[in-house]
């Protein structure tokens, strides 16, 4: 039985890359761009390109867009949510397998990066992999069934995109991974420099990192 899914991306300033990644992502389903505050013309660019867009008032971060487009696809009754970001350097031509892992039987479908480029990012998967069910909980790119779980938000903490995907994990539902390729990105990281991209991802990470071993203790 084919469900109602719907892609979100949260954008900003992403302008030159956000409408080839809306009309990629419309030959599979429905689009949700958060634009989050951004000073270009990236509203514009992803209504061209078929989304639907909504606009936070001022840039309010990459979790509060995730809550945002959650709450809308919960609101309109979507099935499947799947997360993507609007560099570019998510491969759109995988969402078919994604998709078609949650009509399966999956309740989280998770991209398994072949290359993990922040040495946070590599702890985690390392913990991830080693205590749980999910190789990469870092990736952008990752699918849910909404049935699975009853909730009302993405997220309660700054958890730079894992925290949905750890609460599947602790309810202990289906996960399957999928291996992906990134592509290179064209212009500068909104993420920051390798620095300050460590720090942001610090926290997301120790609390991450506690919750894996919790679930792994507990079950």
């Amino acid at each position: 039985m084919n469900r109602r899914s719907i892609v979100v991306i949260p954008a900003f300033n992403e302008e030159t890359t956000v409408r080839s990644v809306v009309e990629n992502c419309t030959k599979y389903c429905d689009v949700l761009v958060v634009n989050d505050g951004s000073t270009d013309d990236t509203s514009i660019a992803a209504s061209l390109g078929g989304a639907i867009v909504l606009t936070n008032d001022e840039n309010k971060g990459y979790e509060y867009s995730l809550n945002v487009a959650y709450k809308y696809a919960v609101k309109n009754k979507y099935d499947i949510m799947i997360t993507m970001d609007a560099d570019g350097q998510l491969p759109t031509e995988m969402l078919p397998p994604f998709l078609k892992a949650i009509e399966e039987g999956a309740s989280v479908v998770i991209g398994n990066r072949m290359i993990k480029p922040r040495f946070s990012e590599k702890i985690l998967a390392f913990l991830a992999k080693k205590f749980s069910s999910c190789n990469d909980p870092y990736c952008g790119m990752k699918g849910y069934c909404l049935d699975s779980l009853n909730r009302n938000e993405f997220s309660q903490y700054n958890s730079i995109g894992t925290s949905l995907a750890l609460d599947y994990i602790e309810a202990r539902l289906p996960c399957e991974n999928i291996d992906i390729e990134i592509k290179s990105r064209i212009g500068e990281s909104k993420f920051g420099g390798k620095l300050s991209s460590e720090l942001k991802l610090f926290r997301s990470m120790a609390i991450g990192s506690f919750r894996l071993l919790k679930t792994w203790v507990n079950r």
